[in-house]
């Protein structure tokens, strides 16, 4: 859409002030042209836009069902938020990281996530792994 809209704009010149023959021909073309790209790219952004609805409701869903496990886990081991933290950190100034947090998600009961949801659930983290806030929002989303 954009190199359609570049080759437009670069064009557009030579056939702007066409008042007949062939250079009207191409202006006219020009313009039907244009429309269809108009059209084309506003049925892009639709897509793109309900995509991104898509993905943001799969990445909500995903993390609503590891916090669950994840709180039933804590429950049933009698173990704080904190505590959990600490165990996955590795210590009390440390960040998650993400091997940590996959096999922690993996150990639990019942609930087996795909590599790609492993990615969705971690993306929440900064660069160097899931921080102690994060960790505990994640755990406490739906608490």
């Amino acid at each position: 859409v954009g190199e359609a809209k570049e080759c437009f704009a670069a064009n557009d010149v030579r056939v702007a002030t066409a008042v007949r023959g062939p250079w009207l021909d191409a202006r006219q073309d020009m313009a039907k042209l244009q429309k269809q790209v108009e059209g084309i790219e506003k049925k892009a952004k639709a897509v793109t836009e309900r995509s991104q609805r898509a993905f943001d409701w799969l990445v909500e869903s995903t993390v609503g069902h590891a916090s669950v496990a994840m709180r039933k886990d804590i429950k049933a081991k009698g173990k704080s938020i904190e505590a959990l933290y600490v165990e996955l950190a590795g210590g009390s100034d440390g960040l998650i990281a993400e091997p940590s947090f996959n096999n922690y998600l993996h150990s639990l009961p019942g609930i087996r996530f795909t590599a790609e949801q492993m990615q969705l659930l971690f993306q929440k983290g900064s660069a160097g792994g899931l921080s102690r806030r994060v960790f505990s929002g994640m755990v406490e989303r739906y608490f």
